[in-house]
């Protein structure tokens, strides 16, 4: 990633989000940690975080970029493509 500053403003608001809406606890969360294993999300709570990304960052996330959020590196990516294009 080129600008990893952008990247490291983007992960954090998203650990802000799985934190303070969806109650995950800070400490369970890596870049690497998968959403549904690792962070006991369901398809619902992954629905509600990305519609929470989309009212933080100003962005739409497709459902085609969804199927991509796999871990939480992968969440922090999606919408920093979304916040440069």
């Amino acid at each position: 990633m080129a600008d990893e500053s952008g990247f490291e403003a983007v992960f954090n608001q998203v650990v802000d989000v799985l934190v303070d809406e969806l109650g995950v606890p800070r400490s369970k969360i890596t870049p690497e940690s998968h959403v549904f294993r690792d962070l006991g999300l369901d398809s619902l709570d992954l629905m509600t975080a990305v519609t929470l990304f989309e009212g933080r960052f100003g962005v739409t996330i497709l459902d085609e970029d969804i199927g991509h959020m796999l871990v939480v590196k992968d969440a922090a990516d999606v919408v920093l493509s979304k916040v440069r294009s």
